[in-house]
C-alpha cells in the first residue's frame, strides 16, 4: 500500500470523510469504502511509526488476521495480549521503535522466538518482534561467530556443524540463541542508540550482560567464541528419573569418568499436589 494513503485520509475529518463518500459516484464508492476499512482503522499513534520504519519492517495490529499467529508464539496457552506486533527488519528499526514507544507512553516488550510465558503487556502495548533479525556468520580462523537476535538455536547448530565448530548453545532448537544465552530484553535504562559492547568498550554494561542483565538493553547481535569440533561433532544426552534412593547417588559416584562429559542431578522433594481433579 502506498505510504501516502494513510496520511491522505488522516487529514480528513471523519465527518468530512462521510460527506465525501456520499458525493462520490457509485463506481468510486466501493473503492473508497475498501480504502476506508483498510486505513481509517489504523491506530493513530502507529501511523507515525509506520512512516519512520525501514521498508522491510511491518506492523501487525490486533485486528489484523496475521496477529493471532504472532501472539500465540510457540504455544496457544496464554497468548500475548498486545495492541500490535512491530516486526523489525534492521537494528535501527529497534531503536526507532523503542524511541517511538517511549515518546508516546506505549508499553513494550522485546520478543525473539516467542517462548516467553510471562506476559506483562496491557492491550495498549506493543511487541517488538526481533525474529526477522536472523543472521549468523562463523569465522573458524578467528574462532568467532556473530549471531543476530532472530537466529534460532537449530539454525546456529546447523551452521556450526557445516563450519566444523562447536558453539555454546542451548538445547532447544526452536528458541533464539540470544534469549537463553543473555536473557537480553528491555529495561529502564534505554538510551535510544546502538552500542557495541565488549570487555574494552562499555565495560560495565558488558559485564552486566554477561551476568544475565535483562534489565539493561535490547540485544540485536552478539559475537561469541567458536571452538574447534571434537568427537566428530557427535553429542548425546539422556534424561533418567529415579525414585528417591541412596543407591542412586552411590551408582552415580561409581560411574567411570569420561573426558568432557557433564552430568546434572536434580533433586525433587515429594509434595502434595496443588490441584486435585475429581470426576
Amino acid at each position: 500500500m502506498p505510504r501516502y494513503f494513510p496520511y491522505l485520509f488522516k487529514m480528513l475529518h471523519r465527518d468530512r470523510v462521510s460527506n465525501i463518500h456520499n458525493e462520490l459516484p457509485t463506481c468510486c464508492k466501493r473503492w473508497f469504502s475498501w480504502m476506508e476499512s483498510q486505513i481509517l482503522t489504523y491506530d493513530p499513534k502507529l501511523l507515525s511509526l509506520r512512516h519512520v520504519l525501514s521498508s522491510g519492517a511491518s506492523i501487525n495490529e490486533a485486528k489484523e488476521p496475521g496477529f493471532k499467529v504472532l501472539s500465540s508464539g510457540w504455544s496457544d496457552i496464554g497468548p500475548i495480549v498486545a495492541g500490535a506486533f512491530i516486526n523489525v527488519a534492521t537494528e535501527q528499526d529497534v531503536v526507532v521503535s523503542i524511541t517511538w514507544a517511549t515518546m508516546n507512553s506505549v508499553p513494550i516488550q522485546v520478543r525473539g522466538s516467542g517462548h516467553m510465558w510471562i506476559n506483562s503487556l496491557p492491550s495498549s502495548g506493543v511487541v517488538i518482534n526481533t525474529l526477522p533479525l536472523a543472521s549468523i556468520a562463523i569465522d573458524a580462523a578467528s574462532g568467532t561467530a556473530t549471531i543476530g537476535a532472530g537466529t534460532l538455536v537449530g539454525e546456529a547448530t546447523d551452521a556450526a556443524h557445516a563450519a566444523d565448530v562447536h558453539l555454546p548453545l542451548a538445547a532447544c532448537p526452536s528458541v533464539t540463541v540470544i534469549g537463553p544465552l543473555l536473557v537480553g530484553v528491555l529495561g529502564r535504562s534505554k538510551a535510544f542508540m546502538l552500542l557495541t559492547v565488549t570487555s574494552e568498550s562499555h565495560q560495565d554494561l558488558f559485564y552486566a550482560l554477561r551476568g544475565a542483565g535483562n534489565s539493561f538493553v535490547a540485544v540485536t547481535e552478539i559475537t561469541m567464541r567458536a571452538y574447534p569440533k571434537i568427537n566428530r561433532g557427535i553429542h548425546f544426552s539422556r534424561d533418567l528419573s529415579f525414585v528417591p534412593s541412596e543407591a542412586v547417588g552411590e551408582a552415580v559416584n561409581a560411574l567411570p569418568r569420561i573426558p568432557h562429559a557433564k552430568m546434572q542431578l536434580y533433586m525433587v522433594s515429594p509434595a502434595q499436589p496443588l490441584l486435585r481433579l475429581s470426576s
